[in-house]
């Protein structure tokens, strides 16, 4: 479900349920007598691991890795040569996670990934 609302609200959703979280656990700041607010880069200070949308696309290109290596009798790797027959709905295509993970790879800069995903300490280096 995480996956699916990633894919279809964009990351800036999942970012700002991230932070809202974030600010109920560490509370507020107290300057000069006053509350205030932690800002976004305190909130990432304090928290000191990588952002959720990075792991998010870290794990969607260690999945294509492990997915590709597999065999071609695995339902996944069916799945992924499959081509769907017949007519799209209307309006904007959906995003589909095909299409994500190659814009996550494309972000990198990793473009010959598949020659390359038999290496599996190799993806493992491109997490995000």
């Amino acid at each position: 479900m995480e996956e699916r609302s990633l894919m279809e609200n964009g990351n800036e959703g999942l970012t700002k349920n991230w932070r809202n979280c974030s600010r109920k656990i560490y509370g507020g700041k107290k300057l000069n007598g006053e509350w205030e607010r932690r800002t976004n880069k305190e909130l990432e200070e304090l928290f000191d691991e990588p952002n959720i949308v990075a792991v998010a696309k870290g794990q969607r290109i260690r999945w294509l890795g492990h997915m590709w290596r597999m065999p071609a009798t695995r339902i996944p790797k069916r799945v992924w040569d499959h081509k769907l027959a017949g007519n799209r709905r209307r309006g904007r295509p959906k995003r589909r996670w095909r299409e994500e993970v190659q814009r996550d790879l494309n972000l990198i800069g990793l473009r010959a990934w598949k020659r390359r995903a038999a290496d599996k300490t190799f993806i493992k280096k491109y997490e995000l």
